[in-house]
Parts: C-alpha cells; sequence; structure tokens
C-alpha cells in the first residue's frame, strides 16, 4: 500500500479489492494505482533485494513482503501498464479445521493481561 501512494499524484487515489482467488480455496489480493506504468524491463526485477527505483529505498520492502507471502503457500504478482500498477497477492483460505487448531495456541483475550 506505502508503495501504491508513493507513486500517485497528491490528488489521485489507490483501490484495494478482496476477491476470490484463482481456485475456490484461495482468496486474491489486489493493490491497483493509476500511477505512471512501470517500466516493463524492470518489473521482473522487482521482488529481488536491493532493487528500488526510489532515490532513498533500500530495495527490501517487496522483496520481504514475497518471501511472506511465499512462506504462507501464496503468490506475489505485479502487472503495470497505461493504466497503472496492480499489484496481487493469492493466498490459500483458512480451512474451518486449520482455523480450529490456530485458535488453540491464541491466547486467550479474555484473560486479563500480565503486569
Amino acid at each position: 500500500m506505502r508503495n501504491a501512494f508513493e507513486a500517485i499524484a497528491p490528488h489521485e487515489s489507490i483501490s484495494c479489492v478482496i476477491t476470490d482467488g484463482m481456485t475456490p480455496d484461495r482468496v486474491c489480493i489486489q493493490i491497483h494505482n493509476g500511477g505512471h506504468p512501470i517500466p516493463l524491463e524492470l518489473l521482473p526485477h522487482l521482488a529481488t533485494p536491493f532493487c528500488s527505483t526510489k532515490p532513498s529505498g533500500t530495495g527490501l520492502g517487496l522483496a520481504i513482503s514475497k518471501g511472506i507471502v511465499i512462506a504462507h503457500n501464496g503468490e506475489l504478482e505485479i502487472t503495470s501498464s497505461s493504466s497503472g500498477t496492480t499489484v496481487s497477492v493469492h493466498l490459500p483460505m483458512l480451512s474451518a479445521t486449520a482455523e480450529t487448531e490456530m485458535l488453540k495456541y491464541a491466547p486467550d483475550s479474555t484473560m486479563p493481561a500480565a503486569e
């Protein structure tokens, strides 16, 4: 989201849409801005560590984000054209069984915080 905001003019906006994914057990989060397109030769390298088009950028943000998405069995896709740039994150949905298992290890929100 931050990259999307940094790439647009002050009067422009970005959109964030959550939809069904490529298959019924996946979800897709898409962030789109109408800023200038990213050069095609740069697109394949954007999630590579230390690749940045910003004067003070480290080039680690998208690389770290991609690593987190992959660690959750997801995919990160970046497309860009004259209508703007879209970053799509495809992630598996949490099954009811997995959710129940996860909640076993979640902190109990009804317990008072330790002092």
